[in-house]
């Protein structure tokens, strides 16, 4: 996944704020709901993870952990795409 910019707008939906993370699974984004106004975590996957099956496996997993999770302090999981944007 190539990195996204600063301004950035994806889906027609959330503009990219900044960068608050990044490791060996992938770069999270600060983004805004353009619609709602409401702030939003997005996470882009390397490419080189989404090759390799067992990878991609514990990325379903985290996935799946991750949106079964309700807190003031966990961002909501909304969006999977397999796709650039």
């Amino acid at each position: 996944m190539r990195e996204l910019k600063t301004g950035e707008t994806l889906k027609s939906k959330y503009q990219v704020i900044e960068i608050i993370g990044r490791g060996g699974m992938g770069t999270v984004y600060k983004a805004k709901d353009l619609h709602s106004g409401e702030h939003a975590a997005i996470k882009t996957i390397p490419a080189e993870v989404c090759k390799s099956p067992e990878e991609m496996d514990r990325v379903k997993e985290n996935f799946a952990l991750a949106h079964k999770l309700n807190h003031p302090h966990i961002a909501d999981t909304l969006i999977k795409n397999k796709k650039n944007p």
